[in-house]
């Protein structure tokens, strides 16, 4: 009996070390496939294999950092000037989207949720939409946990500067001109008085 428990402990202990060992291993193969997508194949080659690193594994900075580095690669191609405009809008599409997917899913990544954020905000900011920028930056200096990194401070300073840029421009009224003093005359408006000579 005892024999038979030891061998049931030998079993769970090797079952315990080859999941370990195979999670380990899984997870260094996503950093190295991570890497390599980036190095190899033509832009879109290389934003297929970074989507196929997000999809696949399930390492939460690992994900967080291959969704961080698609948006960023099709953020770069919809910009490069060398996409006709569907292609633009589609991929700015998929990198709004992919920064989405970071700060929603992966939340306690914070390096590559601010990063998301911040991109985003400079998104709104070249389209001017002022309060949708604000609302990221404000999401990183808000939140405490970003104290620890200096993002929160780049972020608060964002805050202030859009504040500055999003007050309206009030011109000063132009002064009322001076009314004329009396109305203007014409000839024919003018009465000449009658002679005196003529009276007499």
């Amino acid at each position: 009996m005892q024999s038979f428990a030891a061998a049931a402990i030998v079993v769970v202990v090797a079952l315990g070390l080859y999941w370990y060992s195979a999670k380990a291993s899984s997870r260094q193969q996503g950093w190295t496939d991570l890497y390599g997508s980036q190095l190899a194949g033509s832009p879109d080659q290389q934003l297929a294999n970074l989507r196929n690193v997000a999809t696949r594994y399930k390492d939460p900075q690992l994900v967080a950092l291959a969704w961080l580095n698609y948006a960023d690669g099709a953020l770069r191609q919809a910009m490069s000037g060398t996409r006709g405009l569907s292609d633009q809008q589609r991929l700015m599409a998929e990198a709004v989207k992919a920064y989405g997917t970071v700060i929603d899913l992966y939340p306690d990544e914070l390096l590559a949720v601010a990063a998301s954020h911040f991109k985003l905000a400079g998104l709104a900011e070249s389209q001017r939409r002022w309060d949708e920028a604000r609302q990221h930056y404000q999401a990183i200096a808000s939140d405490p946990r970003f104290g620890k990194i200096p993002h929160s401070q780049r972020a608060a300073a964002a805050v202030k500067r859009l504040d500055e840029i999003a007050v309206p421009v009030v011109f000063a009224r132009a002064p009322a001109t001076a009314p004329a003093s009396r109305p203007a005359t014409t000839r024919a408006s003018i009465r000449v008085p009658p002679s005196t000579n003529a009276a007499r």
